[in-house]
């Protein structure tokens, strides 16, 4: 943006210097112009869309933390929509019932195995498990 208003001030300097024409100046001044007001207006966009997210983020949280309470308080279909929501790939095997988190969910439950695990670090097994901070 910065760069534009600089150019659009040299460009004005350039025509009331006569050093370029006026149809000149008139056209690459509305070009430039333009630009600027897209750049604006993708500024704009984007600074919504951070907000945006960020709502849904704290709505994500929000639902993982009370899934337990409207899980028991829907209906039938209600709750199957909620664990299909949540889980995939859920399979019975041997007489357990193994479900895969879907995203964002599987990170939040690891994130919050961490935790619990770092209060008891004994039990803590990380063997096996990627290290994304690359420690």
């Amino acid at each position: 943006m910065d760069r534009l208003n600089q150019r659009l001030e040299a460009l004005y300097i350039d025509k009331l210097d006569r050093r370029i024409s006026d149809a000149f100046y008139s056209r690459t001044s509305s070009q430039w112009k333009e630009e600027a007001r897209r750049c604006e207006d993708e500024l704009l966009r984007l600074n919504g869309a951070g907000e945006s997210y960020m709502d849904e983020g704290v709505s994500l949280l929000k639902l993982a933390q009370d899934a337990h309470s409207i899980f028991e308080k829907q209906e039938g279909m209600a709750q199957r929509k909620l664990l299909n929501f949540v889980f995939q790939n859920c399979i019975w095997k041997d007489g357990e019932l193994i479900a895969d988190f879907r995203q964002p969910f599987d990170m939040l439950q690891e994130t919050a195995l961490k935790s619990t695990n770092s209060e008891n670090p004994e039990r803590y097994d990380d063997a096996g498990k990627e290290n994304w901070l690359g420690n």
